[in-house]
This record gives structure tokens, C-alpha cells and sequence, in this order.
């Protein structure tokens, strides 16, 4: 519910919803397709599901990416990036790596601004 009286950097027209994708294209189908589409409505923004895509699944590394390149085995689609405010949304928070790196990959792709949407995080 937070979600929907944010502040959004720009407007909402130019805001877009990416998920941080998961270790497998296969968790990553069965976890986020859904969650986007209905969250990207609810909020009057776009769906960025398939803005970013895992070309070659790889080992899980939750709480252990610190320093090593988690986005190496994924695609991006630079118009869902360029010139838009991303909101990159993840079910847990652990390390942060993952976020920070792929809002790093954002920025070199044109977004204007990163923030990360968390449903948890681990202590």
C-alpha cells in the first residue's frame, strides 16, 4: 500500500517496474510475470518484466555475490531503461549486491534514477 502514495521521481509515465531477476529463467517465470502486471496497473506504470531476461541460467548465490558479477548471464532491453525511472523489485533483500549492480547496469543504460522495492528482508 506504501507503494501507491509514493513520491515518484518524474511522473508515472515514465517510471517502470523491472523485477531483479532470479537464478533460473524458470523461477524467474514462476515468480514475477504476475506480480508485475498487476502491480504495474495498480500503480498506473509500466511493466518492465521483460526488460531484462536470463540468457543462461546459473547457481543461486543469495548472501553470497558479495564482489562477484551477478549479471553476466542476462539480456537487457535498453528501451524499457532509457530515459525512465526504474524501480527494481525483489521478494528479499540480503546482501544488496544484486541490487547494487544492476543499478549500476541501469544507469550506463540511460535510466534516469534506480530505487530498489523490497518484500523482505533477511537478518
Amino acid at each position: 500500500m506504501c507503494l501507491k502514495h509514493a513520491g515518484f521521481n518524474g511522473t508515472k509515465e515514465d517510471t517502470v517496474l523491472i523485477p531483479i531477476p532470479t537464478s533460473t529463467r524458470e523461477r524467474q517465470r514462476k515468480r514475477f510475470p504476475v506480480v508485475c502486471y498487476y502491480l504495474s496497473e495498480w500503480l498506473g506504470i509500466t511493466d518492465g518484466f521483460k526488460a531484462i531476461w536470463i540468457a543462461e541460467d546459473r547457481e543461486q548465490m543469495k548472501g553470497r555475490g558479495k564482489g562477484k558479477d551477478t549479471l553476466g548471464n542476462l539480456q537487457f532491453t535498453r528501451r524499457y531503461i532509457k530515459g525512465r525511472h526504474v524501480l527494481l523489485l525483489d521478494d528479499v533483500f540480503t546482501t544488496g549486491e544484486s541490487f547494487r549492480q544492476l543499478q549500476r547496469k541501469m544507469k550506463q543504460l540511460g535510466a534516469l534514477s534506480v530505487i530498489g522495492v523490497f518484500l523482505g528482508k533477511t537478518v
